[in-house]
């Protein structure tokens, strides 16, 4: 909505898709879980499963490039925390602000679960 795309058209953009995918598949597990305590556990894990996805996509974004360069995995971390922790938010786009927005809200929301386990 805030770079005013057509929704129908990208859902329907193979291209699109296939990226997402394949960056859903690289970082993305779902939780198997039998009892309460591991389905917590794997909820958690899928949290930061999705914001390692989510924050990939930030670098693909802020670089303006699909395929990252191997050097940027080396401290691929070190942006990581800082953007969880409300540190690494020093950017003028705003696709890119707004992922780091829900990335500090979804470690906030693990946290809180990972106090009820």
């Amino acid at each position: 909505m805030i770079n005013s795309l057509d929704e129908f058209e990208v859902m329907t953009n193979e291209e699109f898709n296939q990226h997402a995918s394949n960056n859903y598949h690289f970082y993305v597990d779902q939780p198997l879980g039998e009892c309460y305590t591991e389905l917590m556990e794997e909820t958690c894990h899928l949290y930061f499963s999705l914001m390692h996805m989510i924050y990939h996509t930030c670098c693909q974004l802020d670089l303006g490039q699909i395929d990252l360069p191997d050097e940027l995995f080396d401290d691929f971390y070190t942006g990581f925390l800082d953007v969880i922790d409300g540190c690494g938010t020093a950017t003028e786009n705003k696709n890119i602000k707004l992922l780091y927005d829900l990335l500090f809200e979804l470690n906030q929301d693990m946290k809180r679960m990972e106090e009820l386990r």
